[in-house]
């Protein structure tokens, strides 16, 4: 049997990688811990712990959950960190993804006299702009569709 990233082999697999940097350190596979679906490093993140991955479907829905704040995935939402510590807790992300998320907080805080703390708002924020900027968004649409056509709906 052979190992295939689910990503990579979808429907029309098109999504830009969601890490900037690939080196044979993080050059290798895993398996998202949310969903369980093999990835490729270049489409899942790698969590603190150097075995841990989130595919790159699941990202955005814990930047929504726990936002960089140290939380699991089962564990409550605690108060989010400050702007600055969210996205250093994603710096591995491609930058241009990173400074998409980073550019819509930037928007986001300059519309609202609340500190730049990362609130229930700002998660869903950042994990829009992920989903934008790393092609999540647009993959969901076409496996929904793939998935249509063979149920022949």
């Amino acid at each position: 049997m052979n190992l295939a990233c689910y990503i990579c082999d979808g429907p029309e697999p098109r999504m830009e990688f969601i890490l900037g940097r690939v080196s044979p350190e993080n050059a290798c596979w895993g398996f998202c811990k949310v969903c369980g679906i093999a990835v490729c490093t270049g489409h899942g993140f790698r969590s603190e712990t150097p075995d841990e991955y989130q595919c790159a479907l699941c990202v955005g829905p814990g930047i929504k959950r726990h936002g960089g704040g140290g939380n699991g995935p089962q564990q409550p939402v605690k108060p989010g960190p400050d702007k600055d510590e969210f996205l250093r807790a994603y710096s591995e992300l491609r930058i241009e993804i990173l400074d998409a998320i980073r550019s819509r907080l930037d928007e986001y805080f300059s519309n609202t006299f609340e500190p730049y703390q990362m609130d229930r708002r700002a998660r869903e924020i950042a994990a829009a702009a992920f989903e934008e900027a790393s092609g999540v968004a647009e993959f969901r649409k076409r496996l929904q569709n793939a998935t249509l056509e063979v149920s022949g709906a």
